[in-house]
């Protein structure tokens, strides 16, 4: 799921940073600022998508417009499959609802240039399989909703006024973390809660 949600997304958005309409999988798109390990501040932008249904996802995505002297090591968290890619990593939180740390998958763009993207991403759920009288319980269920932790804070930034900062730890302890701020607008916060609906269902 995290090598899917990168790979659109950083194919999507690399030079386009509308929105795009056709794609599979939409997504809300926001400016923002990303502060480096230095103390400097750059541009960043931050996505979200749902992709609902048996398989789908919701996720967030960091998206990095320059990776010049940025003082913070980014190749060890490219593809799903590195070490550091593999522990939480990612701290995001949104008015009073924060995200326990998410594992982070990182992606450069075409030609492992910029921009990079860091992707968290929770898988969607289901309730527990249940038996039938005399019978076994499936082995599988329908998936329904995403979990609450990623969810809530997406929640919490559809809400007009909310803003969202999402801290990206450095793979090596004692190391400064990127941290990125993003401030939607009110028709954005629309979008974000818009997207997301098909990520949540009644009974959550």
């Amino acid at each position: 799921m995290f090598a899917i949600a990168w790979m659109v997304f950083t194919g999507m958005l690399a030079g386009a940073p509308a929105v795009d309409s056709s794609a599979d999988t939409p997504q809300v798109v926001v400016d923002g600022t990303l502060r480096t390990p230095d103390g400097t501040e750059r541009t960043a932008k931050l996505a979200i998508t749902c992709a609902p249904g048996q398989g789908g996802a919701l996720s967030m995505h960091l998206q990095l417009m320059s990776t010049a002297r940025l003082n913070f090591d980014l190749d060890v968290y490219e593809g799903p499959n590195t070490a550091a890619s593999k522990k939480p990593s990612a701290h995001l939180s949104a008015g009073s609802q924060q995200a326990p740390a998410l594992i982070s998958v990182g992606a450069y763009g075409s030609r492992g240039q910029a921009p990079y993207t860091f992707t968290v991403s929770q898988a969607m759920t289901g309730p527990a399989p249940v038996a039938k009288k005399g019978k076994r319980a499936p082995k599988g269920s329908p998936a329904k909703s995403a979990p609450a932790s990623l969810l809530r804070v997406a929640e919490a930034l559809g809400i007009a006024g909310g803003e969202l900062t999402w801290t990206q730890d450095a793979s090596r302890s004692g190391e400064k973390p990127l941290v990125a701020h993003f401030a939607p607008e009110t028709w954005q916060a629309q979008q974000i809660a818009d997207e997301i609906k098909p990520c949540v269902t009644p009974s959550r």
